[in-house]
């Protein structure tokens, strides 16, 4: 696995692992994923960010998502095979990277227990009319999604319309004022509330899925 990965583990048994990788043009090492992973730790998680290859041979502008697939595929085998004591992997991540991580479980090149998108690109600014969308119905797993009711990348009335086409449950938290990053204007977004939501919704998903 290329690229700068950064590892946060919990001190004792995690609870589950969630991988994820940032946006087009993100980083991994800022403040908002710092306060993101030390919070999930702080509830028992182990927490994983990566950049994707593209990144680490200096490339700014990403290829297309399905061409990053094969990254995000090495990174979890990588870190599955670190931590073999870790049943449940939640993968997810900002943007590009969330994207990239729903192809992967759609096309079905591995299991996982769910995922978690922080701002989904539903579609190109101005292109309402082309939705990235039809991998969806084979996702299979439940999801759970950040959308900020500014975020020009994803109309919430287009995303609503959308979820119902998910092979599996769906869970909106909406960000008012939110916009693509989540963020109120020059105000950082809350990660450490997200953190919170994202330990929520996986105690609801583990729950649902043991009184199957």
């Amino acid at each position: 696995m290329s690229g700068l990965v950064l590892t946060d583990e919990p001190s004792g048994t995690p609870l589950a692992g969630l991988l994820f990788a940032p946006g087009s043009r993100g980083k991994i090492d800022t403040p908002g994923w710092d306060v993101l992973a030390s919070t999930l730790v702080g509830l028992g998680y182990l927490s994983v960010r990566f950049e994707l290859p593209y990144r680490a041979t200096g490339r700014k502008i990403p290829p297309k998502a399905q061409s990053s697939v094969p990254g995000f595929l090495e990174a979890l085998d990588v870190v599955r095979g670190e931590h073999p004591g870790v049943a449940d992997w939640y993968l997810g991540g900002a943007s590009y990277g969330g994207r990239v991580a729903s192809l992967a479980v759609a096309a079905g090149a591995t299991k996982a227990s769910g995922l978690v998108f922080l701002g989904y690109p539903l579609h190109a600014f101005g292109r309402k009319d082309s939705l990235r969308v039809e991998h969806w119905p084979q996702i299979g797993v439940a999801s759970l999604f950040f959308a900020g009711t500014k975020d020009n990348m994803c109309d919430l009335g287009l995303l609503g319309d959308c979820l119902p086409t998910l092979g599996a449950e769906a869970t909106l938290e909406v960000i008012e004022g939110g916009n693509h990053s989540l963020g109120l204007g020059r105000a950082q977004p809350d990660f450490a509330h997200f953190a919170h939501l994202i330990h929520a919704w996986i105690t609801s998903v583990k729950k649902k899925q043991k009184n199957l």
